[in-house]
C-alpha cells in the first residue's frame, strides 16, 4: 500500500481532457451515424422502387416475348400468301390453311378485301364459317379507323398488328383478331384461341420465373380469376399487375414468392441499421480501446515521474544523514565513547536502508528487463523470518513500535530464494511501519495452513480502501491520502507479488480503512 500527496484537481482537468478529446473521436461516427438514420426511410423506398422495376421489367420481358412470337405468326402468314395467286380464291385458302394448322392457337386464318373474305378454319369451327365470317367481317369494318392507321404505319415501315375484340361466340370466348396489313388493300388476320395461346405459348414462357422466387399469373380483366399461375397463388396480393399486350381481355400479374418489396425492403433496412450499428460499436470500442491506452500511458508517465522524484528523495534522506554523522565523527566532535556508538549504529542503519533501496530498485529493473533470476534452496522458513526480525527488531523499536511474534516452533522446510524471501517479508514490515500512525503495533504469523506455509504480517495503521485493494500491487500505484505525505517508490508491494508468483505462491491482503492491514505470504509446502 502506497499513498501519494498529488493534488486533485490536476487529475480532474486532465480527466476532462481526455473526455473532452474522446467526444471529438465520436463526434463524426455520431454524425454519420444520424445522417444514416435520417437516411433510411429514403433507401427503403428506394430499394422497393428498384424491386418494382425488377418486377415491371420482367413482366415487359414476357409481353415483349407474346408480341415476338405473335409478329412471327404474321411474317409467316404474309409470306404463305405472297406466294399464292389472289386471284385464285382456292390456292389462298391452301395457303390460310398451312398457316392456321401449323400453329395451335391459330383457330381461324383470313384475308379480307372489301369484295370477298377468304378463311382457313380449324376442323371444330368448320360448321361455323358462315356465322364467323360475317363477324369477321363486322369487326374489321367497325375498326376501319385503327386498321386505316395501321396501313399507314405499315407504309413507313413500321410493321404492327392490331388486336381486335371478337363478340363471344359459340365456343365461349376465343374472340381475338390479330390484323395485319396485305397487299394494297387487303387485310390479313388471325384469330387466336385465347385459351390456346395461353396454355402454349405463355405457359412455357412465365414457367421459367417459377424458379427465381417469382410468382406469375395470367388474370382475366373483368373478374379478375386467375387462368395460369406459376404456383399455387391462393388469395395472393400480386406486387405489380400489366395488361397483356395481345390479350387485351387478361392481365399479368406477379409478386415475389416469400415476401413482398415492401418486406424485403424493410428486412435490408433493418440488416443495415444492425451492420451500422455494429460498425460503430467496433469503431467506438476502438477508440474507446484506443482512449484506454492513452491515458494508461499518461497515467503510467506521471507515475513514473512521481517514481524518479520519491526515489530521489528517498536516497537523498539516508545520504544525508550518513554525511551529517561521518562529518561529525570525522571533525571529532562527538564528546563521548558512547555518542559515538549511537552514530556508528545511525550510520549502519542508515547503510542497510539505503542498500534494501538499491536492490529494490536493482530488482525491478531486472524484472522489468526479464532478466530476474532465483536461486531456489530448500530451507528453514522460521529461521530466516527470525534472522530478518532481529536485525530489523532495533529501527522498530527506535520507532516506538511494539512487536509481538507468533512464529510456529514446527515448520516444514519451503524450496525457494531466502533472499527473495526476506526481501519481500522487509517489504511488507517496512509498509507496516510507514503506514501506522498512533497505533504502532505490528505482529507477525508464521503458521501452517494445509499444504501452505503462511507468514503474516499485520498492523493497525490507516488501512486501505475496497476500492484501491485490487491495485496495490500495480508497478507505481501509491494510494492518495488526505493529509499524508509518506513518500515512496510505488514499487515494494509489486516486487513482492513478482517473488511469490515466481515461487508458485500466493500473497493476499485484508484490510479495513481505519483499522489497519493484514498481508499473508503463502509458500507451497
Amino acid at each position: 500500500m502506497h499513498s501519494s500527496s498529488t493534488p486533485a484537481r490536476p487529475r480532474t482537468l486532465g480527466a476532462r481532457l481526455w473526455f473532452l478529446v474522446g467526444l471529438l473521436l465520436c463526434l463524426p461516427v455520431i454524425s454519420y451515424t444520424a445522417l444514416e438514420l435520417t437516411r433510411l426511410n429514403e433507401q427503403e423506398t428506394l430499394i422497393e422502387d428498384l424491386y418494382r422495376a425488377q418486377l415491371g421489367a420482367i413482366l415487359f420481358s414476357v409481353n415483349q416475348y407474346c408480341w415476338d412470337v405473335v409478329s412471327g405468326w404474321g411474317n409467316s402468314l404474309r409470306t404463305e400468301l405472297a406466294e399464292a395467286t389472289h386471284s385464285e380464291a382456292e390456292q389462298v385458302q391452301t395457303s390460310l390453311r398451312r398457316v392456321q394448322q401449323r400453329h395451335e392457337p391459330i383457330q381461324i386464318a383470313f384475308t379480307y378485301t372489301q369484295k370477298r373474305i377468304v378463311l382457313a378454319l380449324a376442323d371444330s369451327l368448320e360448321p361455323q364459317r358462315e356465322q364467323f365470317a360475317a363477324r369477321i367481317a363486322e369487326t374489321l369494318a367497325r375498326n376501319m379507323r385503327e386498321t386505316g392507321k395501321m396501313r399507314e404505319h405499315a407504309s413507313k415501315g413500321y410493321v404492327r398488328p392490331v388486336v381486335l375484340e371478337l363478340a363471344p361466340t359459340s365456343r365461349g370466348g376465343d374472340a381475338l383478331i390479330l390484323v395485319f396489313a396485305g397487299e394494297e388493300e387487303d387485310l390479313e388476320g388471325l384469330l387466336i384461341s385465347t385459351a390456346s395461346f395461353v396454355r402454349q405459348v405463355l405457359r412455357p414462357k412465365i414457367s421459367e420465373f417459377e424458379s427465381r422466387n417469382f410468382l406469375l399469373a395470367v388474370k382475366r380483366t373483368d373478374d379478375k380469376s386467375i387462368l395460369l399461375a406459376t404456383n399455387d397463388a391462393g388469395s395472393a396480393a400480386f406486387e405489380y399487375e400489366e395488361p397483356l399486350w395481345i390479350l387485351p381481355n387478361m392481365t399479368l400479374a406477379i409478386k415475389l414468392q416469400n415476401a413482398s418489396t415492401a418486406e424485403i425492403a424493410a428486412t435490408r433496412t433493418r440488416r443495415t441499421l444492425w451492420l451500422m450499428l455494429g460498425v460503430n460499436v467496433i469503431i467506438l470500442t476502438t477508440i474507446a480501446l484506443i482512449l484506454r491506452t492513452l491515458l494508461r500511458e499518461a497515467q503510467l508517465a506521471r507515475l513514473k515521474s512521481n517514481f524518479v522524484d520519491n526515489v530521489s528523495h528517498d536516497l537523498r534522506t539516508p545520504l544525508g544523514l550518513i554525511r551529517m554523522f561521518a562529518e561529525t565523527l570525522q571533525m571529532g566532535r562527538v564528546p563521548s565513547e558512547e555518542k559515538k556508538q549511537e552514530y556508528y549504529g545511525v550510520l549502519a542503519r542508515e547503510t542497510e536502508r539505503l542498500t534494501r533501496m538499491v536492490n529494490n530498485l536493482l530488482d525491478f529493473s531486472r524484472i522489468e528487463a526479464g532478466r530476474k533470476v532465483y536461486e531456489s534452496k530448500t530451507f528453514n522458513l522460521t529461521e530466516v523470518i527470525v534472522e530478518v526480525l532481529n536485525s530489523y527488531r532495533f529501527h522498530l523499536e527506535q520507532r516506538g513500535f511494539t512487536l509481538v511474534e507468533k512464529l510456529s516452533p514446527e515448520m516444514p522446510c519451503i524450496t525457494a530464494d531466502a533472499e527473495a524471501v526476506s526481501q519481500a517479508f522487509v517489504n511488507l514490515l517496512d509498509n507496516a511501519v510507514k503506514y501506522s500512525d498512533e497505533h504502532k503495533h505490528i505482529t507477525v504469523a508464521l503458521y501452517r495452513d494445509e499444504d501452505w506455509a503462511v507468514l503474516e504480517v499485520t498492523d493497525r495503521g490507516i488501512g486501505i480502501d475496497a476500492k484501491h485493494r485490487h491495485k496495490i500491487f500495480d508497478k507505481f500505484y501509491r494510494v492518495e491520502t488526505v493529509g499524508r505525505a509518506t513518500r515512496g517508490a510505488g514499487i515494494g508491494l509489486a516486487l513482492v507479488q513478482h517473488v511469490m508468483a515466481a515461487h508458485n505462491g500466493k500473497v493476499e491482503v485484508q484490510s479495513e480503512l481505519g483499522k489497519g492491514s493484514s498481508f499473508y505470504l503463502k509458500f507451497p509446502i
